[in-house]
């Protein structure tokens, strides 16, 4: 069986939590088409740099990425608020 590319993983949340796309785009002020380019796999390499940088170095990444999850939603919010 193919493994789900984080895309994937990403657009079947959205849809299981009942959220349309533009929804998404205008709640967190994310364009439309970044939301579709992430969600059809056209990530950002220097994301999957990180995450391979980790990978490398056995981390966890649950414990890599915890420490930076309060500056993502500081900058989330910023994004947010900014829209209004």
């Amino acid at each position: 069986m193919r493994e789900k590319k984080i895309g994937n993983v990403l657009k079947d949340l959205r849809c299981e939590q009942g959220y349309s796309i533009d929804e998404v785009s205008a709640e967190w002020a994310i364009p439309v088409n970044t939301l579709r380019a992430i969600e059809a796999g056209e990530i950002d390499k220097q994301f999957l740099a990180v995450v391979a940088y980790g990978i490398a170095l056995d981390a966890d990444l649950e414990a890599l990425f915890k420490p930076a999850q309060r500056e993502v939603w500081e900058v989330a919010n910023q994004m947010r608020y900014a829209s209004k």
